[in-house]
């Protein structure tokens, strides 16, 4: 069974397969939506279908259409222009709900993994970080070391760990690269609450293990950056296990 869908101009003509016929129609709407994307039929400002004209396309009531575009436009991916249409939006609002960082909590699983995904990721985006250092890179990335250190040395332990947190995410954005920045904040904010316990308890450790990692990023020092992460889990590890064991 096949369906003419009349285009507005400016709409993508996408084939969005056969009706749909299964429960969850919401969620196979959203995914239907998703499998577009994924294959490049639908682009950043590309316009939808109407909601009737979807709704007769997949085979679903409108209430369903209606459903899916409010989940995608939470997440996102829409954007609804009131009296012009839906279209997939250009980039993704910072406010949206971001289903990732839901999904590595409720996944969580052991101390243990969470320490491989950081130890993993964390070694990972620093030597890719030493690929595309530039002078400001290391201007910025000092700086930040700096606020953490001045952050220890006025006993400011409230903002020890935002200053944990900042010194990582300087090197996250000498990567340039959008999505290891993105999914290594996710990670990061994942973690914050072992690491804001950690570096409380052990305030000076922290420093002195960034001073480690910051210098071997001057050097761009693959070795060097290997030893100094692996040298800051020794304490930060513990600290995790007693978070999670909670």
């Amino acid at each position: 069974m096949s369906y003419e869908i009349r285009l507005i101009k400016g709409e993508k003509r996408v084939d969005f397969g056969e009706p749909v016929t299964r429960e969850s129609v919401v969620n196979i709407v959203v995914n239907k939506i998703k499998e577009k994307l994924l294959s490049g039929e639908l682009k950043p400002g590309d316009r939808l279908p109407s909601e009737t004209e979807l709704s007769e396309r997949l085979g679903v009531g409108r209430p369903s259409i209606r459903e899916a575009i409010k989940m995608l436009k939470a997440l996102g991916v829409v954007t609804v222009k009131h009296g012009d249409g839906t279209y997939i939006s250009e980039s993704i609002n910072e406010n949206a709900i971001d289903p990732l960082i839901f999904s590595l909590i409720f996944q969580r699983g052991e101390s243990k993994d969470l320490l491989e995904l950081r130890h993993l990721f964390e070694v990972g985006y620093t030597k890719l970080a030493i690929e595309k250092l530039t002078e400001e890179d290391i201007a910025d990335i000092e700086k930040a070391l700096k606020k953490h250190e001045d952050a220890v040395k006025k006993d400011k332990f409230e903002e020890l760990g935002d200053r944990e947190l900042e010194f990582h995410f300087a090197i996250l954005k000498a990567t340039r690269n959008l999505l290891v920045i993105k999914v290594g904040c996710i990670i990061l904010e994942l973690l914050r609450p072992s690491i804001e316990r950690t570096t409380r308890i052990y305030a000076q450790r922290a420093v002195e293990d960034h001073k480690r990692i910051f210098e071997a990023i001057k050097k761009k020092n693959s070795l060097e950056i290997e030893e100094a992460i692996k040298k800051s889990y020794e304490v930060w590890k513990e600290q995790l296990k007693e978070v999670y064991q909670k």
